[in-house]
């Protein structure tokens, strides 16, 4: 609404000055001009009332905003807080041709605000650079995991972590699709509960 306003106030010169080029004798031209220059005169008032207003509001609503930022925070970080009260997760992501987004999708897991959980990201059987640019971003390297579960699924070819990533676990395995990659993760998932996502999903 208010770039309509503008539109009325910047366009009225050029509207009286048409006006009066074509009807300069007319008494209708004269109350038409007055008519036009009365009620911008108000828009333009209105126009500058409405933005202070807009504006106060804007400066009594950030304290209140701040205020709440700070309540929510408080009880998400009490909430955090009792890990007794919070499931264990297991997040699975299959990789296969990822890595050009692979890392970056890793790292926004790795940022998670919970208190316990595990990624477990299954390269499967991935042509292409997704197991080196993991290998090369976070460190890893090769360790021995033993399996919780015995589902079948296609042979893994190994393991890779590293201590300073404790909630992060690699598993490359032979190609055999996105079950047989949920399979594996599942075997080596240690925690309550497991969530699947897509690799490329954030």
């Amino acid at each position: 609404m208010l770039w309509i306003i503008a539109i009325i106030i910047i366009a009225t010169p050029v509207i009286i000055s048409f006006w009066s080029f074509l009807f300069a004798k007319s008494p209708f031209a004269d109350f038409v001009v007055h008519a036009i220059r009365f009620s911008t005169k108000y828009i333009s008032w209105y126009y500058i009332a409405i933005n202070i207003i807009y504006c106060l509001l804007l400066v009594l609503s950030a304290k209140n905003v701040k205020n709440q930022l700070k309540s929510w925070n408080l009880i998400r970080n009490n909430f955090m807080g009792l890990e007794t009260m919070l499931p264990s997760v297991s997040i699975l992501a299959p990789a296969y041709k990822e890595e050009l987004s692979i890392v970056d999708s890793v790292k926004s897991l790795l940022s998670l605000n919970y208190p316990k959980f595990e990624i477990i990201v299954i390269c499967d059987g991935s042509p292409d650079n997704t197991l080196k640019n993991l290998i090369e971003a976070f460190k890893l390297e090769r360790v021995d995991r033993q399996p919780y579960n015995n589902i079948p699924c296609r042979q893994i070819r190994g393991f890779y972590a590293n201590p300073n990533y404790p909630y992060l676990l690699v598993i490359d395995k032979l190609n055999g699709g996105k079950a047989d990659s949920l399979n594996a993760g599942i075997n080596f998932a240690k925690n309550d509960y497991i969530c699947c996502i897509d690799a490329d999903s954030l």
